[in-house]
């Protein structure tokens, strides 16, 4: 990702992981340096303080992506990072209800056909 010719917006160091630059296994390396770009696509780049790689970049449609499916989809928030239970309890409720849906649609169903037989 050489960029040579593009203004630097906003440039911040990191030290601990934000919501496009995370690693639920905290592997990834910690501090780094966040650095927004004026290009076309927004880019923000994360550049590891320690050896001067590239670590990680996202562009603006990568971060609609992010919350949209990894958000929404497997509930990839970042409050619930360091809160396990409390992601776990939210999860087997949203599931708990999508089943009852699920039996209330097919007992539904069931009844309409045996009335319409």
């Amino acid at each position: 990702m050489m960029m040579p010719d593009v203004p630097v917006v906003a440039s911040a160091v990191l030290p601990d992981y934000d919501a496009y630059y995370y690693d639920r296994g905290r592997r990834s390396p910690l501090p780094v340096e966040r650095i927004e770009l004026a290009d076309e696509e927004r880019t923000i780049a994360y550049i590891d303080l320690a050896t001067g790689a590239l670590v990680g970049d996202v562009t603006r449609r990568q971060r609609i992506e992010r919350w949209i499916y990894h958000g929404l989809h497997s509930l990839d928030f970042p409050f619930f990072y360091n809160a396990y239970l409390v992601r776990t309890i939210v999860m087997i409720v949203l599931c708990a209800g999508g089943l009852t849906l699920s039996v209330l649609g097919a007992t539904m169903a069931l009844r309409r056909v045996r009335r319409f037989r």
